[in-house]
């Protein structure tokens, strides 16, 4: 998958919120001010994995992820919560997103 911010389905990228947006790293997705670290990653099939990872004081959790694209996912959590996202240039997001200095975390 592309590296770099992701937005809930459902908001404009020039909307994007800590609520709506999410960064994926080469090791792992931050979402709001929690950074979870990729663990252990599964195949269940194609495009579909169940991903365990590390979120700090968050502890561990285990989630499926789906890859709709290489720009777009939808992840499942045991309770049965979904949340899709796709890819939104950096560009196109708002401040203080559109400015972040990211490079370095997404090589």
């Amino acid at each position: 998958m592309q590296r770099g911010y992701y937005v809930a389905d459902e908001t404009p990228c020039g909307d994007a919120s800590n609520g709506t947006l999410s960064l994926l790293r080469r090791n792992a997705m931050g979402v709001a001010r929690q950074l979870c670290n990729f663990v252990a990653i599964e195949s269940l099939g194609p495009a579909r994995y169940r991903v365990v990872q590390n979120c700090g004081e968050g502890g561990t959790r285990t989630d499926i992820y789906e890859i709709r694209s290489p720009r777009s996912f939808r992840m499942i959590a045991p309770d049965g919560f979904r949340y899709g996202a796709r890819y939104c240039a950096q560009s196109e997001l708002p401040l203080p997103w559109k400015t972040n200095a990211i490079g370095d975390l997404i090589r």
